[in-house]
């Protein structure tokens, strides 16, 4: 029964903040919009003739989902297509950079994966730029897959983890830039105060990266959105998306 029952129950809060999110109403009204948007997405998100599905993070080891061994990052990839019912997976990502596992192993496994068709492309998230840096040459010196896109966080707030080396990398080798946290957990939509009083799953998240700087930035948004007559989330969005000419955004916070 739990098996059956948590899993929906999460479901229906999911549906029920994004409801929330884009109605600014609870309750039935908020759900409905959700299953809305589940209902239009879906198709879209999977496909109609062909399964298809965006991977972010997997495999085993530590508890952010680093692929440590070759086969984990095989066996992982088939876990999900049978969860999901695809027959390929479009994007599949190296959530972290397991430093403990050589670079050709993991580079092997995500050829292996594309070869055989599983796999469309393989991407990196959270690399330093020297680490990506290697790992594009050794594709390259090996034969096998690279990784297309990269998924740092970065946003009008966190900008040190990719501006800089990272960024000039990603334009030399023209690579996606997919960021995550792209909204600063919630802090650019203008939804919590410096007093953090709300109670959310994300709140010790936002205190990590919450300092002076940090809601200076919010206000500067915030005039700037008041300005154009817009929501701070559409100004922060636009600012990400002229940061490069390669920069694509990934929905949420």
């Amino acid at each position: 029964i739990a098996e059956v029952f948590v899993p929906a129950v999460v479901a229906l809060a999911a549906l029920t903040f994004i409801g929330w999110l884009l109605t600014g109403h609870s309750s039935v009204a908020a759900m409905t919009a959700g299953i809305a948007v589940l209902v239009i997405a879906c198709p879209c998100a999977l496909g109609l003739a062909t399964p298809t599905a965006l991977l972010v993070g997997s495999g085993r080891g530590a508890q952010l989902g680093i692929i440590i061994r070759g086969p984990h990052a095989i066996e992982a990839s088939d876990a999900v297509g049978g969860r999901l019912r695809t027959d390929h997976i479009d994007v599949y990502y190296a959530h972290h950079d397991d430093q403990d596992t050589p670079l050709d192993e993991t580079l092997a496994a995500f050829d292996s994966l594309v070869r055989t068709g599983k796999v469309r492309s393989v991407a990196a998230s959270n690399y330093e730029a020297d680490r990506l840096e290697r790992a594009l040459a050794m594709s390259r010196e090996l034969g096998v897959a690279a990784y297309t896109s990269v998924q740092p966080e970065y946003n009008a707030i966190v900008r040190d983890r990719f501006e800089g080396d990272l960024r000039e990398l990603c334009l030399r080798e023209d690579l996606a830039v997919m960021p995550y946290y792209a909204l600063a957990r919630g802090l650019l939509t203008g939804k919590h105060s410096r007093a953090l009083d709300v109670v959310s799953v994300r709140t010790d998240d936002i205190a990590e990266v919450v300092n002076e700087r940090a809601w200076h930035v919010v206000d500067v948004v915030r005039e700037v959105a008041s300005g154009a007559g817009t929501t701070m989330a559409a100004v922060a969005l636009a600012w990400l998306l002229h940061r490069a000419p390669n920069v694509l955004l990934i929905p949420g916070t």
